[in-house]
């Protein structure tokens, strides 16, 4: 069964104890109970120092997407805290914020359009993740990826021996 993190370890002992309470809840299968305790997680995240939530930002983005992907982190929470938070630190040129940002952008449409509104082609805002720092390994391998996936789904839709140069097809169909 996939769990949320189970705990995580701030500064911040109020933050550490509420989210305790609410991975207990979420990962014994608590529904109702797990919803009221990230609702209040939420609303205490947002009245957090902006340094601290920085942390907690990081701390959740590093443990999903760069430790355990099969970890969830509940769609509240990216909606209201971590989502909006990558945004602004991606706009300020963050490349790990950027990264993070195209990956938690796959998984929605709404933070789609939303990236594609502010930084273009969502691609290219992880090419720049690694203009900034070419040496963020996670980045290189995101890249790669996006590279092959794209091959497959061309080699996929397009009928065998039918390729054509984009200029002949603009001939073609006049």
């Amino acid at each position: 069964m996939r769990e949320v993190i189970a705990k995580i370890n701030t500064n911040d002992k109020n933050l550490n104890k509420i989210w305790l309470e609410y991975a207990k809840a979420y990962n014994s299968g608590l529904k109702k109970q797990s919803k009221k305790l990230m609702d209040d997680l939420i609303v205490y995240l947002k009245r957090l120092d902006k340094n601290l939530l920085e942390l907690f930002v990081d701390y959740c983005s590093e443990a999903k997407y760069d430790k355990n992907p099969d970890l969830i982190i509940q769609y509240p929470l990216v909606k209201e805290v971590i989502f909006p938070h990558l945004f602004e630190k991606s706009q300020r040129k963050s490349p790990i914020h950027m990264r993070w940002l195209y990956m938690f952008m796959r998984t929605d449409k709404v933070f789609y359009k939303l990236v594609v509104n502010e930084f273009g082609n969502p691609f290219k805002l992880l090419l720049e993740s690694y203009d900034l720092d070419p040496n963020d390994r996670i980045t290189i391998d995101t890249i790669v990826k996006g590279y092959i996936n794209d091959l497959w789904y061309g080699s996929h839709h397009i009928p065998e021996g039918v390729i054509y140069e984009k200029d002949y097809c603009y001939d073609f169909a006049e």
